[in-house]
């Protein structure tokens, strides 16, 4: 199994994507530079160039949640109680904040991953809540699909993965 696989938060991506629970990486945990394996790294560019291609698509929602799925098999990470999220904050208005909005603090073994996973949850979201509401302007989700391919350009960086255009 990949780390590319190994993605999948406590009981599973799959039950966390249909709860909505968003897995963010603690901001201490925040990694400016990642070491993947070869293989690892294969997997990663694939998976972020299948994204930024479907984020140029008719609809990249589909797109996403197709990605999503592939990616959805593989051992846990495990989440981490409110009380260590190093952030100057009450652990009472932390755990307001997350329970209002469907967070889940973690401390995956393999970041990127989780990272790519957070970044897709986000996007698909988005698409799909503007799919909903046919009111929002079509040049501001435009400029949602350029945030979230430079986000997803920016892991690549941090992954050591070049080219990714």
């Amino acid at each position: 199994m990949t780390v590319v696989q190994a993605i999948a938060a406590e009981d599973s991506i799959a039950a966390d994507q249909g709860s909505g629970a968003l897995h963010l990486l603690l901001p201490t945990n925040l990694p400016t530079e990642i070491t993947l394996t070869p293989e690892d790294r294969v997997a990663m560019r694939d998976a972020v160039t299948r994204f930024l291609t479907v984020l140029q698509s008719q609809d990249p929602a589909a797109g996403i949640a197709e990605i999503l799925q592939g990616l959805a098999t593989g051992k846990p990470y495990k989440a981490v109680p409110v009380g260590s999220v190093g952030i100057p904050a009450q652990v009472s208005e932390v755990e307001d904040f997350d329970a209002y909005f469907n967070v889940r603090r973690i401390a995956p073994e393999h970041p990127a991953h989780a990272l790519l996973v957070g970044l897709l949850q986000t996007s698909a979201a988005a698409f799909a809540l503007a799919a909903r509401d046919t009111r929002m302007p079509r040049d501001l989700l435009g400029h949602q699909a350029k945030g979230f391919a430079a986000y997803a350009r920016l892991l690549g960086r941090i992954c050591g993965i070049d080219g990714l255009s």
